[in-house]
């Protein structure tokens, strides 16, 4: 099969982070199976990479221009190498492939919420997802919010989209009992005792101007992890740090720091960081109406996303109440064990097999 391996490469996202390690599950739970890479630049190391059945091709640098990059220089890597099914693993894939594709949409925000999005260029990007959807034999979303929303704006068959959950990669993401590595972490980013976390790409459908409005009421520091795509409207404040990318591996060291992740987002596919803090140990706060329920379950505490008094109070109650952070310790990692990437990737399979 042959892999859009792009978000494999620079710094890794919920795409690349999902493409790791669904490949590497594929591996696993399928002897038969190999895998083109098709990339624009090297793939950065991997324990699968080695695997005699993985073959990287790199076809020149293409992030000037994706559309361009996908449409010629992956879709003659894809006719040279011969490979049988295709899979876009971050909403597109090239045109008149002329073999069997399958893409994952992992939310289509864009086109279901388009007023978080008012910029002028967005047309095209709206454009390419929407027919790399049409155009797939197969979509895969991540979960059952996603795909409800994928057949009713795309109007695509219902049979042709399949909700395959992610997984957690549990020999990373796990409660940590020495502290004396939480310790040193603090110390380096020169972060208090007692914070909340947020963890993803900063935007405002992810509603930070009102946790950040929540925790001042409740003197409680937020530290933000991610990428600022657009900052939240709010003032500058000491106790509110914004730390962009940090090194993979300390972001389960963040998790177990962490009082509780506040993830109180409008509009997502799946919340992936929910289900990584939740394997960590670390209390969810989580928007109520929102696919973030569905993927916190019974796990998270629900409030509405709306409300700063609701998000206030709700982070109060886990910081001051030892019973309810215990509570949601102990039903999230029984939350998050039912998350495993070898499920995904044999969901996975049974669509590339579909679609041949």
């Amino acid at each position: 099969m042959g892999f859009d391996a792009r978000a494999l490469c620079g710094e890794r996202t919920g795409v690349g982070t999902y493409a790791a390690n669904l490949i590497e599950s594929l591996l696993e739970v399928d002897p038969e199976i190999s895998v083109v890479l098709v990339s624009a630049e090297a793939v950065p190391p991997e324990r699968w990479l080695e695997n005699q059945r993985v073959r990287n091709v790199t076809m020149g640098r293409g992030r000037r221009n994706n559309l361009l990059w996908s449409n010629v220089s992956l879709r003659r890597a894809i006719a040279a190498e011969g490979v049988d099914v295709f899979h876009g693993p971050g909403y597109t894939r090239p045109f008149g492939l002329g073999i069997p594709s399958v893409v994952t949409l992992h939310d289509i925000s864009y086109a279901a919420a388009p007023q978080w999005y008012p910029y002028r260029s967005d047309f095209l990007r709206q454009a390419w997802y929407r027919r790399s959807a049409v155009g797939a034999d197969a979509i895969l979303t991540d979960s059952e919010f996603s795909r409800r929303e994928i057949i009713r704006v795309y109007g695509v068959p219902a049979d042709k989209v399949h909700t395959a959950y992610l997984g957690v990669d549990h020999r990373r993401f796990f409660p940590r009992a020495e502290r004396e590595a939480i310790r040193e972490l603090l110390e380096r980013y020169g972060l208090p005792k007692d914070f909340v976390l947020f963890v993803g790409d900063v935007h405002p459908r992810r509603n930070l101007a009102r946790v950040i409005e929540a925790a001042q009421k409740v003197n409680v520091p937020f530290v933000v992890i991610g990428r600022v795509v657009e900052a939240p409207a709010a003032p500058a404040h000491p106790d509110v740090r914004y730390l962009g990318y940090v090194p993979e591996a300390d972001l389960p060291l963040f998790y177990n720091a962490a009082r509780a992740l506040v993830y109180v987002s409008f509009y997502e596919g799946f919340g992936f960081p929910i289900v990584e803090a939740m394997a960590c140990g670390c209390p969810a706060i989580v928007s109520r109406g929102t696919v973030c329920e569905e993927t916190a379950g019974d796990a998270g505490l629900k409030v509405d996303a709306a409300s700063v008094q609701s998000i206030a109070e709700t982070i109060a109650a886990v910081i001051h109440n030892p019973d309810v952070a215990r509570r949601l310790t102990e039903a999230g990692l029984k939350r998050a064990a039912e998350f495993d990437w070898r499920k995904t990737a044999e969901k996975t399979l049974k669509v590339y097999r579909h679609v041949k």
